[in-house]
């Protein structure tokens, strides 16, 4: 199956880029947004689309479901709330994912406490990137998180550092954000 083709040219809706597209499955026009179909999200319209997604696993009320069903929420529905963090950041999903049985396949039924993580933040959801994970290991992965290395070389978060150390993570914070050195932070003005 080849790529949606574009006719004419593409136009602003709600601050969006859209265009009419040739499915390359059924020959039918389609409206979309542009940049699902260049970042691979659309690759068909939603008529032969949906023929493709309503196998029936009955798994829909699953927990696995609900975290592969959120994964395209994030990345190409402009209206989630994640959207800004994650489609309109370029994060995708790979085409192996696009049917849910593969993606249980790659990562298997969730254990208990643990959610979808993507090991590198930065990165698309596919088998390479992405595994069962606990909160606070997910906590430890995200684009907010500051690391400080001290003078051995060892380098944690800055919450760990002020667990170590005894200090308030909220002054420690505060020496970062006031431009202390790493060291300082990490062991205050000498």
């Amino acid at each position: 199956m080849g790529r949606p083709i574009l006719i004419g040219k593409e136009f602003k809706k709600n601050g969006k880029w859209f265009g009419i597209f040739i499915c390359p499955e059924c020959q039918k026009h389609w409206e979309t947004n542009v940049y699902s179909v260049h970042s691979g999200a659309a690759k068909r319209c939603r008529s032969c689309a949906s023929k493709h997604s309503n196998r029936t696993h009955g798994r829909s009320n699953d927990k696995e479901y609900k975290s592969w069903s959120g994964m395209f929420e994030r990345c190409f529905n402009s209206n989630n709330q994640d959207y800004e963090r994650y489609g309109r950041r370029g994060i995708t999903i790979c085409e192996r994912w696009e049917y849910f049985e593969n993606f249980i396949a790659d990562l298997g039924d969730c254990p208990e406490g643990l959610t979808l993580e993507r090991t590198d933040n930065n990165g698309n959801y596919c088998p390479e990137n992405c595994r069962w994970a606990t909160q606070s290991d997910q906590a430890r992965n995200t684009s907010d998180n500051i690391y400080l290395t001290d003078n051995t070389g060892e380098t944690k978060l800055l919450i760990e550092w002020a667990k170590i150390k005894g200090i308030a993570y909220s002054v420690m914070y505060d020496r970062y954000y006031n431009g202390w050195s790493e060291h300082e932070i990490i062991h205050g003005k000498e």
